[in-house]
């Protein structure tokens, strides 16, 4: 039953909208079993949806595995979890963030609020990415404060040309006071062109509900001084896959953990 709801859920948010949801539940209503008119019937539906048609597949060996469910109970399913998918989906917030001259095209909301108000809202894990790092007492103090409340901080930035990455002095350093976790990017995992590639990301997501990306690095002077650009993601999954996808690089061993050099 796990994976048929997976398969519903997965459909239920894949959906392009209403007319595909309602021919896929009458597709379902009528037919009592998963057998081969009823994948027909399916199949045919989503034939102009490319993005659904794996997920019909996925859905159908799912109810051949089930018991007792029924097309007609499938099909309203379907109808609730395109009804939460499409509630989620309005509760998405994405907002520009700018830190530099300000216009009247933007709303002013600088980095370093942006960036304090996802970690705030941190309550069991924050992933922090940096390509380089300054010190920065505010930035360390915000951090500092999501560790002392409990919440799991996991922080990757590049590493020095001499430890295989790019950059000439340690981004470290400037964060050795926190009792955080540290990853790099494996050299040894890199593609090499000319030259090394670099973690360059930046950005920080809070417990797979908010995010903020941005082209600032952790400092003070990029924070407050430098024409940067990000955006502030709050609701929707774009967060949770963020996380994941962080994850799942760090346990494949991708980024490897690291011990900043005391202060």
């Amino acid at each position: 039953m796990k994976d048929l709801i997976h398969a519903v859920v997965a459909i239920g948010r894949a959906s392009p909208h209403q007319q595909v949801l309602t021919a896929l539940t009458e597709a379902l209503t009528a037919r009592p079993t998963a057998d081969a008119t009823t994948l027909g019937a399916l199949r045919a539906v989503v034939a102009t949806t490319p993005a659904l048609r794996p997920l019909v597949e996925q859905l159908m060996l799912a109810w051949q595995a089930s018991t007792g469910v029924t097309g007609a109970a499938l099909a309203g399913m379907l109808a609730c979890a395109y009804e939460a998918a499409a509630a989620e989906r309005a509760a998405l917030r994405v907002e520009p963030v700018v830190t530099g001259p300000q216009s009247r095209h933007v709303p002013l909301r600088a980095t370093r609020q942006a960036f304090e108000s996802i970690t705030v809202a941190a309550r069991q894990e924050l992933l922090v990415l940096t390509y380089s790092a300054h010190t920065d007492a505010r930035i360390v103090a915000t951090l500092g404060a999501a560790i002392n409340r409990g919440v799991q901080v996991r922080i990757l930035v590049e590493t020095t040309r001499a430890e295989g990455g790019t950059l000439s002095t340690p981004a470290l350093d400037a964060l050795a006071g926190l009792s955080a976790q540290f990853y790099v990017w494996d050299p040894a995992r890199r593609p090499r062109r000319d030259s090394p590639a670099s973690m360059h990301a930046k950005g920080v997501v809070a417990d797979g509900h908010s995010a903020f990306l941005t082209s600032a690095n952790l400092s003070g002077h990029a924070f407050e001084a430098n024409v940067e650009v990000g955006v502030r993601i709050v609701g929707g999954d774009v967060p949770a896959r963020l996380r994941d996808h962080f994850r799942a690089l760090i346990a494949d061993a991708v980024f490897v953990p690291v011990t900043p050099n005391p202060v």
